[in-house]
């Protein structure tokens, strides 16, 4: 047991240490007086932005500076263990358990191929509880801060200097970029036009006036409607011809048509229905320097009706993404023809691999509700069959991200598309002639 001298030396030196800890400086210097840096006259802009603006520059300025002195007066404190420490720590999280499957719709058809409706994986979620080694080296880094800080007082002004993406802010940027330039062509790095950077998101990237604007194409609904075929489509009918592919034509009319939603269709043609059609044109970029740009769409011409495009049944293709590179992560859109209505409810080995490519190979068996193809219908298909569409419009190739969640790839395209993701049967409808149909 240590004697009361020894643990009195102790005490003793922990006060030395911990009093060594002390900030060196008990205050900080004078905030030095912010002075915006020079720019280029801009006589069109009022008064009150740029007073806003002067303001953010001086909160900018301050909080600068006593970042700066509060590092210089602030001591970092972390303690060595020699031995290190170690143990074992709980945890708990949400954990799956007892999981089953249940398979729907077994069956093996003609092609010798076992196949599924569907498939359904049910488990029972709780807490759980986990284990895991630790090694402690250091203590937690700590820092002990001047006592001054608690009582520095900089609010952060709460005018509005531009609305984001306005001419105004584009101005104030404009004149904020010509003297930043002005600056950099010196030697001496000015750190006040960091400190200066207009507090709004300007427009930048905009297209020239004399450039062809640039359009895309959304949609809120998609539907089909097809003709059944005459010759049956059934997987187990050997003498029902396979579609080869063939441009994208408008047969003549015959005498077999229907109407559906005031729209006449003529057999033997599909006819995709593109509902709620919106047309945007790219007006520029929206960036901050030190942030990430992103594409501005303005919204241009809407259908109250809905777009509708025929094709040969043979001529529908289907969106497919191809991926390379270490981390598969270098992708590239193409479209396909051979595409089968008939696949949506009963869908060939080769059709269900290229939507989910090694599914079949891993588990041996085709779930039906899995298959749920991308259809792709050519941009100049919609623009030919629907007047007014994007006149005098460029379109902009697809382009995004493939699937959800983390790890998802970034796919462009080499045409323009118009994509329909993850199609099913009840959006096919078959006509039946003389009727129509919603």
């Amino acid at each position: 047991m240590p004697s009361f001298r020894s643990a009195a030396f102790l005490l003793a030196a922990l006060a030395s240490i911990f009093t060594n800890c002390e900030p060196t400086n008990p205050t900080h210097p004078p905030i030095p007086t912010a002075t915006f840096p020079p720019l280029p006259s801009i006589p069109s802009l009022p008064s009150t932005p740029l007073s806003c603006w002067s303001s953010y520059f001086s909160y900018s300025f301050t909080q600068r500076f006593l970042r700066s002195e509060i590092a210089k007066s602030s001591t970092r404190i972390v303690t060595t263990y020699s031995p290190p420490l170690s143990g074992t720590s709980t945890y708990t999280y949400n954990g799956a358990f007892n999981c089953s499957t249940t398979e729907y719709g077994r069956t093996t058809l003609c092609d010798g191929i076992p196949r599924l409706r569907s498939r359904v994986t049910n488990c029972i979620t709780g807490p759980t509880t986990g284990t895991a080694e630790w090694t402690k080296y250091q203590s937690d880094l700590s820092t002990v801060v001047p006592t001054w800080v608690a009582g520095v007082a900089n609010p952060r002004p709460t005018c509005t200097v531009a609305p984001d993406l306005s001419p105004l802010c584009a101005s104030l940027f404009a004149a904020w970029s010509a003297g930043s330039a002005a600056l950099n062509a010196t030697s001496t790095r000015d750190e006040r036009f960091e400190d200066a950077v207009p507090p709004c998101t300007p427009v930048t990237n905009t297209p020239g006036p004399t450039d062809k604007p640039v359009c895309r194409i959304s949609f809120s609904a998609y539907s089909a409607y097809y003709w059944p075929s005459s010759a049956s489509d059934d997987l187990c009918i050997t003498t029902a011809p396979f579609p080869s592919p063939t441009p994208t034509t408008i047969p003549t009319p015959t005498t077999t048509t229907t109407v559906v939603s005031g729209h006449t269709l003529t057999s033997p043609t599909l006819y995709h229905f593109l509902h709620a059609v919106h047309i945007s044109t790219y007006i520029g970029q929206a960036y901050s320097p030190g942030g990430f740009a992103s594409d501005i769409w303005s919204l241009s011409t809407s259908f109250s009706t809905a777009l509708t495009i025929a094709q040969l049944p043979s001529a529908i293709l289907t969106a497919h993404v191809s991926c390379s590179g270490r981390e598969a992560d270098f992708c590239s859109m193409s479209v396909s023809s051979g595409f089968r209505v008939a696949d949506l409810r009963t869908v060939r080995k080769e059709a269900y691999e290229k939507e989910c490519a090694g599914c079949f190979g891993r588990e041996g068996v085709l779930v039906q509700e899995r298959y749920r193809p991308t259809v792709a219908v050519g941009v100049g298909d919609v623009q030919g069959q629907n007047r007014g569409v994007g006149e005098g419009c460029g379109w902009e190739l697809w382009e995004g991200g493939w699937g959800d969640g983390p790890g998802t790839t970034y796919t462009s395209s080499s045409e323009a598309m118009v994509l329909v993701r993850g199609v099913e049967g009840g959006q096919f409808v078959a006509v039946e002639t003389g009727r129509g149909g919603g």
